[in-house]
């Protein structure tokens, strides 16, 4: 397929560094969730183990936490609207 612009298939410097940000913050993003996911396995683990917990009634608040979850509102991917306010002080 030919290009029809003079600039042939040279990538906008600004695109390729908006594009590195992005895939470095997913990147952070997906090791902080591994890092959660495996301390809550760890304390979920120790807890049923110890048996102060059942197995059944963690996937049974498990299921009731991912309904509730798939029910709460889902930012809109603008920065402005999704970015919590900050309560002002009073002092």
């Amino acid at each position: 397929m030919a290009m029809d612009d003079d600039k042939g298939d040279e990538t906008d410097p600004e695109l390729a560094r908006a594009l590195v940000y992005v895939h470095q913050k997913l990147g952070v993003g997906l090791l902080q969730h591994q890092e959660l996911s495996a301390h809550v396995y760890a304390l979920t683990e120790t807890l049923i183990a110890a048996g102060l917990i059942e197995r059944d009634e963690v996937e049974r608040r498990k299921d009731s936490a991912r309904e509730l979850m798939s029910r709460a509102p889902r930012p809109t991917g603008r920065a402005s609207s999704s970015s919590p306010k900050r309560p002002t002080s009073t002092r």
